[in-house]
């Protein structure tokens, strides 16, 4: 490797490094060249390290931060593991360097498993570069970085700076509601997911734990999308959240994970909130036809979705080939909430069957209850506004509520759509239907 020298960004790296200036390796940017014999570390850690940044660190088998212990890799540190070796983190791992002085963990010729941080342990990494992880995809999803938690959220990631590549599968996969810590922030996610094809996607993240997400860069992977999953017990989201734009779709669903966008808790009123110009594909490969359900099963939910003219929200398929019907559609369940709001939002691709009859008035050329918006109570006008539904396979609206009309066509657009723009709700008291019912 080509070296030169730098006086003034050693300088600087005297104090953050912990060595005397001299030959800067370009990699590194202001980082002395390494010196002396490589130190070794294995096993179990069980007090506190600090692993200096003038050393080359290697993992050279399964290594473990036991509960209660810390690891602190200086700025300039650079780590080289094991290729098929594990880094569990148990306790703490801090390494934290600077733009000056940042820090390297790899393979050591060959993929490495990956970072398992396991609650309560917890990882704090700054200006840190993780790149060619994730062997043995069974095993890890083919992850630079796992996260595993315990509800409720567990937030023991901190990112700051931080660039994952060359990762097999996902670049970081959380399960059991982990999250990043609040602030974290500049995270970037390339050349991942290509290797291990099932697992294509710069992150894997639950419900509940979405608003986390840092900003950053996640293009480049096999697939530039964010994959949430709803986990058992609480798989829908439970608790107030956000969809932030990160630049990326989200994939609500896939590998195996159903592709519901649950929002809903039995006495309390979660709200999920999604940001102007965010694009969520819903998957329907897992045997069921998916969809976003605002307050299913006895339990309710809010769904505030306000974009704006110039950066729309999208509720589309994640099928490879989009057609009328991929997917169910947004369902609000009875009651709707008062502060649920789609405005300058798109509803793309659906009108799949949904289960539901008997539930409006509908015209004889299509008489099923099934729409790309159902609301099975009756809602404020202010719920649709500016919208759209596109390339529906059934009705656009469906008004599956006892009561009298609510204009929710004025002011939106409707395209491609085999049924209604809008049907027309049961009357009350009694919920009955005109002979002929007609759209309205």
């Amino acid at each position: 490797m080509t070296r030169t020298l730098l006086p003034s960004a050693a300088a600087l790296c005297l104090s953050a490094c912990g060595a005397m200036p001299g030959p800067v390796d370009a990699g590194q940017m202001g980082c002395p060249a390494l010196t002396g014999d490589p130190v070794t570390h294995v096993g179990s850690i069980t007090g506190n390290e600090e692993w200096g940044g003038g050393s080359l660190h290697k993992v050279t088998n399964d290594l473990t931060i036991a509960a209660g212990a810390q690891v602190t890799l200086s700025p300039c540190a650079q780590v080289l593991i094991k290729p098929g070796a594990w880094f569990y983190v148990n306790g703490r791992l801090v390494a934290r360097g600077d733009a000056l002085h940042p820090i390297t963990i790899k393979g050591d010729g060959g993929r490495f498993n990956s970072i398992s941080v396991r609650t309560p342990g917890t990882v704090d990494l700054g200006y840190v570069t993780i790149e060619n992880a994730g062997a043995n995809p069974q095993s890890t999803w083919g992850a630079a970085l796992i996260g595993e938690g315990a509800w409720p959220v567990s937030r023991p990631i901190a990112v700051d700076h931080v660039t994952i590549t060359d990762a097999a599968g996902y670049g970081v996969a959380l399960r059991g509601y982990t999250a990043f810590t609040v602030g974290s922030a500049e995270l970037t996610i390339t050349n991942s997911g290509k290797v291990a094809p099932t697992y294509p996607y710069p992150v894997r993240m639950s419900l509940n734990t979405t608003g986390s997400l840092p900003s950053g860069q996640y293009t480049g992977n096999g697939v530039d999308e964010i994959q949430l999953v709803g986990e058992n017990p609480h798989f829908s989201v439970e608790l107030d959240d956000v969809l932030h734009d990160r630049g990326v779709p989200y994939r609500m669903g896939g590998n195996g994970a159903a592709g519901e966008l649950r929002i809903g808790l039995m006495g309390g009123l979660p709200t999920l909130t999604i940001e102007p110009g965010v694009t969520i594909k819903i998957d329907s490969g897992t045997g069921t036809t998916g969809r976003v359900y605002v307050g299913v099963a006895m339990s309710t939910g809010q769904l505030v979705a306000v974009g704006t003219a110039a950066k729309p929200i999208t509720f589309t398929t994640a099928a490879a080939t989009p057609a009328p019907g991929s997917w169910i559609g947004v369902d609000f369940a009875n009651p709707v909430s008062a502060g649920s709001r789609l405005e300058h939002v798109s509803i793309e691709y659906a009108g799949a069957p949904g289960g539901a009859s008997g539930y409006a008035c509908l015209p004889m050329s299509l008489n099923r209850d099934d729409a790309a918006l159902r609301l099975f109570s009756q809602p404020s006008s202010s719920i649709f506004q500016s919208s759209a539904i596109r390339h529906s396979l059934a009705h656009a609206i469906l008004s599956a509520w006892v009561g009298p009309q609510v204009d929710l066509k004025s002011g939106n657009t409707f395209e491609n759509v085999v049924g209604c723009s809008q049907v027309t709700p049961k009357d009350p008291p009694n919920g009955t239907c005109p002979s002929m019912p007609m759209c309205q």
